[in-house]
């Protein structure tokens, strides 16, 4: 199981193949990832708040392919078979994605936990940062439940069985 890995990783055609050569004879894989962010809105809020700074980063993204590429079925199951899976399946999992803490500790976990959220947040001039932070927990405070936050997110389970 390879659990909401595969957008970090530079060559995921290459893991998966190695993931699928070690399974004994009839073994499954099963990788997940998150929808896209107007799905998985912890994502999707970050976004929103840094578009919400108003200011164009400066920096240009470093060329990479499309993180939510295997938030689509047909992607996520070509990756499964070209690692030589049999059966596969990609399954659309909802859930209420549940974090401890105010806002800017969700704020902080999610620049700590993803690169490519970071690097936008960072190429913001410190003013838009902090543009960016107080728009986040502006946006985030609809989804306060006691003791944190609940915010809806939608996961793919795609999953193929070793010949």
């Amino acid at each position: 199981m390879g659990a909401f890995v595969l957008n970090h990783l530079p060559r995921p055609e290459v893991a998966a193949a190695e993931l699928a050569r070690v399974l004994a004879p009839g073994g499954r894989l099963a990788l997940s990832v998150w929808d896209v962010p107007e799905r998985t809105r912890f994502v999707g809020l970050l976004r929103d708040a840094v578009a919400r700074a108003g200011e164009a980063t400066s920096a240009a993204p470093p060329a990479s392919p499309d993180p939510f590429r295997f938030a689509d079925d047909a992607q996520l199951r070509a990756l499964l078979e070209g690692a030589g899976l049999e059966d596969a399946t990609v399954e659309t999992v909802a859930v209420r994605h549940r974090v401890e803490g105010d806002a800017i500790a969700l704020w902080d976990g999610l620049l700590a936990g993803s690169v490519r959220s970071a690097a936008a947040v960072e190429a913001l001039s410190p003013p838009a940062r902090e543009r960016a932070r107080a728009a986040f927990a502006e946006l985030v405070e609809p989804h306060r439940v006691t003791g944190g936050h609940e915010l809806p997110a939608v996961a793919k389970v795609g999953s193929g069985r070793r010949r």
